[in-house]
């Protein structure tokens, strides 16, 4: 369960004559509550303690990136927010990459939240709005009702932001119904507040004050006391809102001088804007320079576009009252540029109006007219922008107006009994008008009916389309890793092919040649004996290596089938070294059966059977005369017999090593005869070995000789 919250506060934007619309400063302000304490909100200490959790959890043996992990590198990512959201958007990351790893739908849907948040705090509105709605969704697909209350909170606040008042509202309302169905009194005042914001923008600072009130006695019972300076500072607006500037001011001072907002640069950065606001309604210039000024640096050090805009366009309109055109003209350029950049229409609009009149001043008023029209359409923008809103304005002032109205007709019913043709008047009117609000009413619900389903609908095709893009991309990949595969074996097939056809045709030749030699010539029985001899040796060398080839091609149509049976491997390794006799007394080599009794083991015959044949052979070719061979067995721990081929002949190196068992049959080695081979042998051993559960391994050193061992599945008692 969650634990930490967003808040939003602002401040407002004098209605002086200078700026006509007043603009609106948003800023986070983070609470966290710590589960073992209602009674303490500080962040700092909060931020310490999770430090120092984490530090323990990752330094303990038993440390594990679990689900106790995830939430404290959320809240500890939070924690961050108003004094460093580099690392909020650091921790929000790294937790977002821990949760999907353990599939920890809930941490993973409070790390969006934090990200979200980052971007949202650098201007980056619609990435924050994407992100906010994944975690929406997941929070959703969850039923993470806390993560869902919070996350709908923070996208209410983009809204806001952006100013899309009626989204934002509803986003609010919807987290206050679910934190008031969890208990969660305090979220239940970060709510309040928020909707009180809402209030001061449609000038109903009688209700804004009614929630801020609500919300400031829920933290003062909570004992929440720096989660009161926030509300202060927004009880001090609807005050500033009211004109009551010394009132206002006090508090904001006060704020200031609290040792619990020293760190909260957010706060402090939107008091010292205001109190600059208040003294510019005052005409007091150098104070209001001044604390722009200190709003201008805590704003760049949090690197707030929303705050550095709004700073420098009050500095803009003080130089510009002090009739310093050029100093008023930098810092209007610069907020201009910054507000365009961020797509903050208000202060773009704002700051195209200072330039006017600054331009006006000049004389220059072909450049007053161009910047009054940018202004003017700027104006314009925000007000489609603010459509949606039409509704609910025109529900609240249809009350308030039919209230004035009902009101107003008693008293005159009592004071002007006589003029009831003119009140008959007044009722035909008042008809006519709510005939026109109505008609309002349907179509701006219409409108806005019709720009949520297109947005809808523009949201599922995207995303409709991102995984088209994805699945394609997946498709291209196994396709193009297929066809590399096709063309290696292909290769692989060609170059064996022209191997052994090489190879076959010179034995081949050969026999053919004696044939005819035999024929043509009259032979005595000795030489006849000498011939016949070389003759069964070309014979067996031509069978041995088509027997390899069939066995090759055969599994390379996956057309050999493994049939495991009990296997007497003493019987085996017997029947190859009587095959091998002839080669081996020719070379005078000592094959030595060391092989342990009652060597049975699980596999088939035949592929065992030509395992054994060709790593003997391999041991007869390499190993020169008067060498040694030795065969030995035994019984590992696995239940596997360990069957090991061990001569005294040429050895390999590491480079050669390297390359057995692999298709390079380009490569090739002489036996110390001057024997050939396709390298084909050791490749169905592998295969073979494999098909029968079994591995192989080689050790060998050059001019000393070579060990291969390969193991099989032993035979139980039972047959298997």
């Amino acid at each position: 369960m969650r634990n930490t919250y967003f808040e939003a506060y602002r401040a407002i934007r004098r209605n002086g004559p200078w700026v006509l619309a007043h603009v609106v400063r948003m800023e986070y302000v983070y609470l966290f509550l710590l589960l073992s304490s209602l009674d303490s909100f500080a962040q700092m200490p909060a931020l310490d303690s999770l430090r120092k959790e984490i530090k323990r959890l990752e330094t303990a043996d038993s440390f594990a990136e679990d689900r106790a992990y995830v939430s404290l590198l959320n809240a500890f990512s939070e924690s961050f927010y108003n004094y460093n959201p580099d690392s909020t958007l650091f921790y929000g990351l790294k937790s977002k990459k821990i949760s999907e790893n353990i599939r920890y739908s809930e941490g993973l849907a409070d790390a969006y939240r934090n990200i979200g948040a980052y971007y949202n705090r650098n201007g980056n509105y619609d990435t924050a709005k994407v992100i906010f709605q994944r975690g929406i969704q997941l929070a959703n697909e969850e039923s993470y009702k806390a993560g869902l209350a919070n996350l709908y909170g923070s996208i209410g606040l983009t809204y806001y932001e952006t100013g899309y008042f009626a989204a934002a509202t509803e986003y609010y309302l919807m987290s206050l119904k679910i934190k008031r169905e969890l208990g969660l009194r305090a979220e239940i005042a970060n709510t309040l507040n928020n909707l009180g914001l809402i209030a001061v923008d449609r000038k109903q600072l009688s209700n804004a004050l009614e929630f801020f009130n609500e919300a400031k006695e829920i933290r003062q019972e909570l004992g929440d006391n720096t989660g009161i300076l926030p509300l202060d500072a927004n009880i001090a607006l609807v005050l500033q809102k009211e004109q009551k500037f010394d009132e206002a001011r006090n508090i904001y001072e006060a704020i200031l001088a609290d040792e619990s907002a020293a760190k909260n640069k957010s706060l402090r950065s939107v008091s010292f804007f205001n109190i600059g606001e208040i003294f510019v309604h005052q005409q007091a210039y150098d104070n209001a320079i001044s604390n722009y000024t200190k709003a201008l640096e805590l704003d760049r050090e949090l690197n707030d576009r929303y705050g550095i805009s709004s700073d420098l366009l009050g500095l803009g309109e003080v130089y510009l009252r002090l009739n310093q055109l050029a100093k008023s003209e930098q810092l209007i350029e610069e907020s201009l540029a910054l507000a365009m950049e961020s797509g903050i229409k208000q202060n773009s609009s704002n700051g195209h109006k200072l330039m006017s009149q600054l331009l006006e001043a000049r004389g220059d008023h072909i450049g007053a007219l161009k910047h009054h029209k940018l202004h003017k359409t700027y104006q314009d923008s925000i007000f489609n922008s603010f459509t949606e809103t039409v509704t609910e304005d025109l529900l609240i002032a249809y009350g308030l107006e039919k209230s004035a109205f009902e009101a107003e007709q008693l008293l005159r019913e009592k004071e002007l009994e006589r003029e009831k043709e003119f009140a008959k008047l007044i009722r035909n009117g008042v008809i006519i008008l709510l005939l026109i609000m109505s008609l309002a009413l349907y179509f701006t619900l219409r409108s806005y009916q019709i720009q949520r389903r297109a947005r809808l609908m523009a949201t599922a095709q995207k995303n409709e389309l991102e995984r088209l893009y994805l699945e394609t991309n997946r498709q291209k990949e196994e396709i193009e890793s297929i066809a590399n595969d096709l063309e290696e074996v292909n290769n692989s097939k060609d170059k064996l092919f022209s191997i052994v056809g090489h190879d076959l045709r010179s034995p081949i030749n050969s026999l053919n040649s004696l044939m005819q030699y035999t024929m043509d010539e009259n032979l005595s029985q000795q030489e006849f004996l000498k011939i016949s001899y070389k003759l069964k040796n070309e014979v067996e060398h031509v069978h041995f290596t088509l027997i390899n080839l069939l066995h090759w091609a055969k599994s390379q149509m996956s057309g050999i089938s493994t049939y495991p049976d009990r296997l007497n491997l003493n019987e085996l390794v017997k029947e190859n070294v009587d095959l091998y006799k002839p080669i081996s007394v020719s070379k005078k080599i000592t094959v030595i059966d060391s092989m342990a009794a009652n060597s049975v083991a699980w596999a088939d015959r035949e592929q065992i059977n030509l395992v054994i044949r060709n790593l003997l052979n391999n041991a007869l070719k390499f190993t020169p005369e008067g060498g040694k061979i030795e065969i030995s067995s035994r019984l590992n721990q696995e239940n596997q017999w360990e069957i090991s081929l061990k001569d005294s002949g040429t050895g390999m190196g590491p480079d050669v090593l390297s390359s057995l068992f692999k298709p390079n049959f380009h490569v090739k080695r002489y036996g110390t005869s001057g024997e050939k081979g396709t390298g084909l042998g050791l490749i169905l051993v592998k295969d073979f070995l494999t098909r029968n559960h079994g591995t192989i391994e080689v050790s060998s050193e050059i001019e000393k000789g070579s060990t291969f061992t390969f193991t099989i599945p032993a035979a139980t008692s039972d047959g298997a």
